[in-house]
């Protein structure tokens, strides 16, 4: 076994790189070498790393692989039923000169060489490896120290954990003798199509995995809102796109959701995306319709968006015939449509799968979609959606509830603020309703049903099932709404009260705590939210003399989940303060008081935290977050990112002191 493995460097590398570097890294995380044969052997092989046992090799895998050294270069002795090597030449048979010294050999560790091992190539000398490596296909014991030959044998570090059914057709591959000018001879076992490395990587994930905002089509950030409106057939239809961060694994991920307002039907979209610091972006978890498509248990498990056989992800990863499938410019129609965007692109892709119906999909490099057309004549009018570039959102400022003494006998009013309400010309921001008021729910189409409108104000009265009275003003000349309900059934007015409204494609939800009281939580528009943070009142104070350990922070404000009945004794709750500060609540600290959704924490005298106190109060919609004795320098040069999770769901909240 002559040559040096390339694929040694990956795992042992990376860790020594991210404890030096903060790099979020998970445990266990994979090699991944990219094979490509003309499309005949193509897919992913992905190695376990042991660097407990041969940290010496590891480390020395792990930088070839971190440097791209393994990147183009063949396996260039294959031999069935016995091994496959690669690690120094690329597909001319052309040498790629090793960047470091040889290593030990670790092959003392007690690992045997059995099918599906990586191990390290070498020459004669007992410690000549260096980055070439060769993987087992068969169990070979006579290359382990114990049996071999020359007494010191070949040095495990490593076993695939998916992929052996590519090294198994690796192996099968024709061979011949070939000339390798490096060597000046001929050798045996060279396959005669190249099988190549295209990439070999581990994935290493930082904070900014979930920073997605330059991907082609997706275009977004966390904290971003998009609103699409309908038009066509479509004219009261719409759609949300919501991104924010979740982590997942381990790893921060951007989480887009994307759902229907009003929820005409069930149609929904969610994902979860991160991207590696090689640029790769990975599908962590995908929801379609209310139903889980993918979801990966392990990061040997997360999938690249290039294996999505969907338009969605063709766009994002401009995986798509661009010769038959974009034009590079807007029509002049589309253009004078679209005044106000610049560069787009406009992409025909199939919607049915069935090659007759088109659609038409404009997007802007900067803003993501912008126009999506359903119809089968790709008219700019046809069905579909357009992108709001002003998403507005509703404040809910007043509401008053009253039970009657019979059913059907109820009454409510919540009124509030449309911010930046378009006029009459650019759209009708009133011609759908959709309230939930507790458990009171109503979808009016007011175009239909009968409303009244001027330049200035819309207005709504009747009845949606023959008892209840129900009344709508809304205001665009001083961006205000009203709507009272009469003679509904809120089913005994049992505090906290959800509010949840629908002005068009406008929305808002909050919870009202008790009679009186505003609702504490705005929501912009869409659907799908999971946890809303408002962090209201901030104190901040750093030790005078610099010292660490001597800081100090109290953060409240207000705070919404989905389900405001979760049970916070059950889950760990995380804060983060910028980049330098970051603690926990473990699981069972948080402690319920009284019967309600109260929950409050003190750190044990005995216990190493910094965070002092907590208190949350879900039926409030309220939080505050004590930590003391925490190095949360240096004096903060404008907004700092205030991050809270709670288990899986996490917001980022910029906090100006």
């Amino acid at each position: 076994m002559e040559k040096t493995t390339n694929l040694a460097k990956l795992l042992l590398v990376l860790i020594v790189f991210c404890l030096s570097s903060g790099l979020v890294w998970a445990d266990n995380s994979p090699v991944i070498l990219q094979i490509s044969n003309n499309d005949e052997i193509a897919g992913n092989i992905a190695i376990e790393l042991f660097p407990d046992d041969a940290p010496v090799t590891v480390e020395n895998f792990l930088k070839y692989v971190n440097d791209g050294f393994y990147d183009g270069l063949v396996f260039h002795r294959v031999i069935n039923g016995f091994i496959i090597q690669a690690g120094a030449f690329y597909p001319d048979l052309s040498y790629n000169t090793p960047t470091y010294p040889n290593i030990i050999n670790e092959s003392a560790n007690g690992l045997s060489n059995l099918r599906g091992t990586l191990a390290m190539a070498r020459i004669y000398a007992a410690d000549s490896a260096s980055s070439q490596f060769f993987i087992n296909q068969d169990d070979n014991i006579g290359l382990d120290r114990a049996y071999a030959y020359d007494g010191v044998g070949y040095c495990v570090l490593g076993k695939v954990i998916d992929g052996m059914d590519l090294v198994d057709a690796i192996a099968e591959t024709p061979t011949d003798l070939a000339w390798f000018p490096y060597y000046n001879s001929l050798m045996n076992y060279v396959p005669q199509t190249p099988v190549v490395i295209e990439q070999a990587y581990v994935r290493i994930f930082t904070a900014d995995s979930c920073d997605l905002s330059d991907v082609p089509f997706l275009c977004a950030k966390p904290g971003e809102v998009r609103t699409y409106r309908g038009q066509g057939g479509l004219t009261r239809h719409g759609y949300v796109q919501r991104a924010s961060y979740q982590q997942m694994l381990g790893v921060n991920c951007l989480r887009i959701d994307e759902s229907y307002n009003p929820r005409i039907n069930e149609e929904s979209f969610c994902i979860l995306a991160a991207r590696d610091t090689r640029g790769n972006c990975w599908i962590f978890m995908l929801v379609e319709n209310g139903q889980v498509q993918f979801k990966a248990q392990s990061l040997q498990q997360i999938i690249p968006f290039s294996t999505m056989d969907n338009s969605y992800f063709s766009l994002m990863t401009e995986n798509y015939d661009q010769d038959e499938h974009v034009l590079p410019n807007l029509s002049a129609e589309a253009a004078e449509k679209f005044e106000d965007f610049e560069g787009e692109t406009v992409l025909v892709i199939d919607v049915d799968d069935d090659d007759t119906e088109t659609g038409q999909s404009y997007y802007n490099e900067t803003m993501g979609l912008v126009l999506k057309v359903l119809d089968s004549t790709g008219d700019l009018d046809g069905d579909g959606w357009f992108l709001d570039q002003q998403p507005t959102a509703i404040t809910i400022s007043k509401s008053s509830f009253k039970a009657g003494k019979t059913a059907q006998s109820d009454s409510f009013s919540v009124a509030g603020i449309v911010d930046d309400l378009p006029t009459d010309e650019q759209a009708e921001p009133a011609d759908f309703l959709s309230l939930r008021v507790g458990p009171y729910t109503v979808d009016i189409d007011l175009e239909a049903d009968g409303w009244k409108d001027s330049d200035t104000s819309h207005s709504y009265k009747g009845s949606t099932d023959g008892t209840d009275q129900l009344t709508f003003n809304v205001s665009t000349k001083k961006n205000t709404f009203s709507i009272a309900g009469k003679k509904v059934d809120l089913f005994g007015l049992s505090y906290p009260i959800a509010v949840e409204i629908a002005i068009g494609d406008y929305h808002a939800m909050g919870l009202v705590p008790e009679q009186g009281k505003a609702l504490p939580i705005t929501f912009l528009s869409g659907y799908g939210d999971f946890m809303r943070v408002m962090a209201k009142n901030v104190k901040l104070k750093l030790d005078k003399k610099g010292r660490e350990n001597a800081d100090s922070l109290t953060v409240q404000g207000e705070l919404a989940l989905e389900d405001g009945f979760v049970n916070l004794n059950e889950q760990e709750v995380t804060v983060y303060w910028g980049e330098t500060y970051g603690d926990s609540i473990p699981i069972g600290g948080l402690i319920r008081k009284g019967p309600g959704n109260k929950y409050t924490y003190k750190k044990a005298k005995d216990f190493g935290g910094t965070i002092s106190s907590a208190l949350f109060d879900l039926d409030k919609g309220i939080f505050k977050i004590v930590v003391k004795n925490a190095s949360l320098g240096p004096e903060p040069d404008g907004a700092v990112e205030f991050t809270l999770q709670i288990g899986d769901f996490m917001q980022i909240v910029p906090v100006e002191l």
